[in-house]
């Protein structure tokens, strides 16, 4: 075991990361709005005060894991980051069914795009576009690096898991969560990159 951390009381991670020098990027929601946010961030105070209240969170996490680098607070109410990549041009979140880019040191947005996802699950071909598993849509949807729409396809269920194989023939692996009243139909689908 390298090292083990406390995020924080109340804190729930949904999401990590590594960027090049081994620190992570960890996103999720707490329900405290004492986070000791760094200087300069995006939004270093939570959108609401309620005792029950919760707020999405993104952290850095030094490489030594006993510090946070820089920590805000992200999006409205009651609402969480789901998941999030380290980028060449930026750190890649999805949260409450927005991809936003933001750069490494959380201060700025540098882009976004409302999907009208209900989001489950990311992952990247090799040529940096972002696949999203929209469970609740039934679809995988596609953008590129920056969070651009590209495409979508259907006919795979509802996804909640997946991941893309490596190799010069990529392919994705969805796993479909069945219906809501049982799992007789569930499955792991493997389709090419375009959904068929």
């Amino acid at each position: 075991l390298t090292y083990s951390t406390q995020l924080g009381s109340r804190m729930t991670a949904l999401a990590f990361d590594l960027d090049s020098t081994g620190a992570a990027y960890v996103t999720g929601s707490t329900n405290v709005n004492d986070i000791a946010t760094t200087a300069g961030v995006l939004q270093p105070k939570p959108s609401g005060a309620g005792l029950n209240d919760y707020y999405g969170f993104i952290v850095r996490l030094s490489a030594a894991g006993t510090a946070f680098e820089v920590a805000t607070y992200y999006g409205v109410i009651d609402k969480s980051v789901e998941a999030v990549s380290v980028r060449s041009n930026g750190v890649l979140i999805l949260a409450n069914g927005t991809l936003a880019l933001l750069n490494t040191g959380l201060t700025t947005q540098n882009a976004s795009a409302t999907p009208n996802i209900a989001p489950a699950n990311l992952a990247f071909d090799a040529s940096g576009n972002v696949y999203v598993a929209d469970s609740g849509n039934k679809r995988i949807q596609v953008f590129d690096g920056d969070g651009n729409f590209k495409s979508q396809f259907s006919g795979i269920g509802s996804p909640l898991a997946m991941c893309i194989t490596n190799g010069p023939t990529q392919y994705l692996y969805i796993s479909h969560a069945g219906d809501k009243d049982g799992m007789e139909d569930a499955a792991i689908l493997k389709v090419s990159l375009d959904g068929k």
